[in-house]
């Protein structure tokens, strides 16, 4: 996949103009898009947060949007990631700017290909003036939300 292909530009676009404008959170949840997680712990986060997952080439894909066209039947490489780290990074600083988030919980990655997305990420939100803070387990959420 090329991240240069009219589908992918519209999905960015729509996610922009579709979701990221206009959000009422001012946090974000951001987990790798290996992550697998239950749809009742995904709805106790959402009450507080917004629930967004990284590592694909439309940047942020929310959590209601997981499984749907484009983003569940996009195929690419895990090298696509590394290979255009800097597009990815700024299309999801774009989404964070728009949607207006103050604050960020990384889970962090445990796949290499996502790894030095998640470094990256962190380092850029943190220049962006963005409160983060990373995580190691989902636990570490949902025990804030109960």
């Amino acid at each position: 996949i090329s991240l240069r292909r009219p589908r992918v530009r519209i999905a960015r676009r729509r996610l922009l103009e579709n979701y990221f404008s206009g959000k009422r959170m001012d946090s974000a949840i951001l987990l790798p898009e290996t992550l697998r997680i239950s749809a009742a712990k995904a709805e106790g986060l959402m009450e507080r947060h917004e629930v967004l997952f990284y590592g694909s080439p439309y940047g942020l894909i929310p959590y209601t949007l997981r499984y749907t066209y484009p983003f569940s039947q996009t195929n690419y490489p895990k090298t696509l990631i590394i290979e255009c780290l800097d597009e990815i990074l700024e299309e999801i600083l774009r989404q964070f700017r728009i949607a207006g988030y103050r604050r960020a919980y990384i889970m962090r990655a445990r796949s290499r290909h996502l790894m030095r997305l998640e470094e990256e990420l962190v380092r850029r939100l943190r220049e962006l003036g963005v409160e983060v803070e990373e995580l190691k387990d989902v636990r570490q959420l949902t025990a804030r939300n109960e």
